[in-house]
């Protein structure tokens, strides 16, 4: 479309407003009577996106776009934090059970939306459910605890603890889902 107009840029800048868009389409329709073809040959706006504009006007009668209802948008880093400190505390948890918490507690959040933190936070993966120990392996736990006592409070952070009873001297087939945290 050429515009020659002293305020020609201004209102090039304009164009890329959706909104100025979507009235210029429907002014070009309705007023001047112009095909959807001869709109688009004129802006450069796609006859798909046309077509939707008009659509649009003639089921609702505007031109904003609609809020969507339901779930928030938006998780707060307070609710994120929440979530983490939620998983961490009992790993076992499932991210329904932690989000009907945080709903009873008073917060929105949707179990999509916990689902998500808990997976862009923690990695799963499947371990042995009850390992087999020999000798060989308690010394090697003797030696590595030794090593760890120097360890700073920020390494110590990255193990990931296990509950010593489930031990067998054994081998079982059965497997655990394990979150590990990455932060």
């Amino acid at each position: 479309m050429e515009i020659e107009t002293p305020f020609k840029h201004k209102l090039m800048e304009q164009l890329e407003d959706r909104i100025f868009k979507r009235k210029l389409v429907l002014w070009q329709f309705y007023i001047k009577g112009l095909s959807q073809k001869a709109i688009q040959e004129e802006t450069g706006i796609p006859t798909s996106t046309i077509n939707d504009i008009i659509k649009k006007w003639d089921e609702r009668g505007v031109i904003e776009d609609l809020t969507r209802s339901g779930r928030k948008k938006v998780i707060t880093k307070k609710q994120e934090n929440k979530i983490k400190r939620m998983q961490l505390t009992d790993r076992s948890r499932t991210a329904k059970s932690i989000q009907q918490e945080i709903v009873s507690s008073g917060d929105q959040v949707s179990y999509d939306q916990t689902l998500r933190v808990i997976n862009d936070t923690f990695k799963s993966m499947y371990a042995r459910y009850k390992i087999h120990l020999l000798d060989e392996h308690k010394k090697k736990r003797v030696t590595w605890s030794q090593n760890a006592m120097k360890w700073r409070d920020s390494k110590w952070k990255t193990i990931v603890w296990t509950d010593e009873k489930i031990f067998r001297t054994q081998p079982q087939h059965q497997k655990i889902r394990v979150k590990l945290f990455f932060d």
